[in-house]
């Protein structure tokens, strides 16, 4: 099990947020950060750097 220790990146948390609007109004915000964490795990697994160091 992976466990990220680091801020969540605003813009990205932005598009998620505004795309899940639109689909679910009322959507849970811990939803949104594991979605994040599951995009920075697969950034991660492909080019071993975390998506912070771009």
């Amino acid at each position: 099990m992976f466990i990220f220790k680091r801020k969540p990146l605003k813009k990205l948390d932005q598009i998620i947020y505004e795309y899940d609007k639109e689909k679910r109004p009322y959507y849970q915000v811990i939803y949104t950060q594991r979605k994040i964490a599951l995009l920075d795990l697969k950034y991660w697994l492909k080019t071993g750097k975390d998506i912070d160091q771009i």
